[in-house]
């Protein structure tokens, strides 16, 4: 059965990253499937319609080891879609991320491919490359003509009361998952990124955190352990009015970290991190309104709490509440820095309360 609401979207995007490049793509198209190591796959609904991400990284020697010649990112790229005819056509497209893109159609034992690759020297000899391959049965897509993607999607509009025609579904995936494609981001040596669920678990100190905490709702994770050692993750929540909360958990590689909120580590960690908050936002001078060991949740959960006023002084002006809450717990620095929205300069924060009581609870 075709799932009735496929093309109705909430604009939310799931976010991977393998460390390479990060791709976002429609929370209601994908679901991710972890059985294989080497790429990253995701199934489409309950359709027999499948997303397979992969990354190449190879030096110039190892590709013609694999006997490709490597000169030219013509004859790179061309080698690694597989199943192009040898005499066929090639047009690479230059992307404003910096790498080309190529795509290529095709079917190979009664399924229909379209795969997307992005490709490019890094550093001279390095080519670094990410492909997507889009693949359905061809009994789903047996009217399909990609020259008419363009009239059918402007013609063409699906309702819940509707079943989408199964030659429309397999176009109109490729034409927003070029739109994926085409704004993947190279983000090697940066934090990875990823919306997954699987990192609402935190190993470092044994809590599972809720995908809600208070009024506000996770959004993605952000791996800094992957740069940089004891740096650790961050956890970011947000509201549906756009305020924002990040949790960050941490331990700098010290093998003690004395618990509590008002140890010299964790002082040192706020003067780190209001020094850098100054530095962000520099030629503004942040503003302290706050300064003390605030209580939370049911068992009044210590921490040092910070908090700050960016920008004018006035509701009308733009400026903000933003506040830094910092303990030590668990052999771990948690520190939670939290976003008000612009306009909302009292130091008292509803979101902001709401969201404490229920993270003290948790990590009570």
């Amino acid at each position: 059965m075709i799932q009735k609401d496929l093309f109705i979207f909430t604009g939310e995007q799931a976010i991977y990253d393998d460390g390479i490049f990060r791709i976002h793509l429609p929370v209601e198209l994908i679901r991710k499937n972890e059985t294989n190591e080497e790429s990253v796959k995701f199934e489409i609904l309950d359709e027999p319609y499948l997303i397979e991400w992969t990354t190449i990284v190879l030096g110039k020697s190892q590709i013609e080891d694999l006997g490709c010649a490597s000169e030219k990112i013509e004859d790179v790229m061309r080698f690694f879609i597989s199943d192009l005819d040898e005499g066929a056509p090639l047009q690479l497209i230059c992307m404003a991320n910096g790498f080309n893109m190529a795509i290529h159609e095709c079917s190979i034992n009664g399924e229909s491919h379209t795969y997307f690759l992005l490709g490019e020297f890094v550093d001279g000899d390095t080519f670094v490359g990410t492909s997507l391959d889009i693949t359905a049965p061809n009994e789903y897509i047996s009217t399909y003509k990609s020259v008419e993607m363009n009239k059918r999607k402007s013609s063409v509009k699906l309702t819940a009361q509707q079943d989408p025609p199964k030659d429309i579904i397999y176009p109109a995936l490729c034409h927003l998952l070029k739109g994926s494609m085409r704004r993947a981001y190279y983000s090697h040596g940066e934090a990875r990124i990823n919306s997954s669920t699987d990192w609402l678990y935190v190993a470092r100190i044994g809590i599972q955190f809720p995908s809600e905490i208070g009024s506000m709702s996770y959004w993605f994770a952000s791996d800094y352990e992957s740069t940089g050692p004891g740096e650790g993750i961050s956890l970011r929540y947000i509201d549906e009015e756009g305020r924002n909360a990040d949790i960050y958990i941490y331990d700098k590689t010290e093998e003690l970290i004395e618990p509590g909120p008002d140890s010299e580590q964790v002082l040192l960690e706020m003067e780190a991190t209001v020094s850098d908050m100054e530095a962000f936002y520099e030629p503004s001078v942040p503003k302290l309104l706050r300064e003390e060991v605030s209580r939370f949740g049911r068992d009044g959960f210590p921490l040092l709490d910070k908090r700050f006023l960016i920008g004018g002084e006035e509701a009308d002006e733009g400026g903000k509440m933003t506040a830094v809450l910092l303990t030590a717990r668990l052999g771990a620095f948690i520190k939670i820095r939290f976003s008000a929205l612009p306009g909302e300069i009292d130091v008292e924060n509803a979101c902001l309360t709401s969201f404490m009581n229920d993270l003290a609870n948790i990590l009570n």
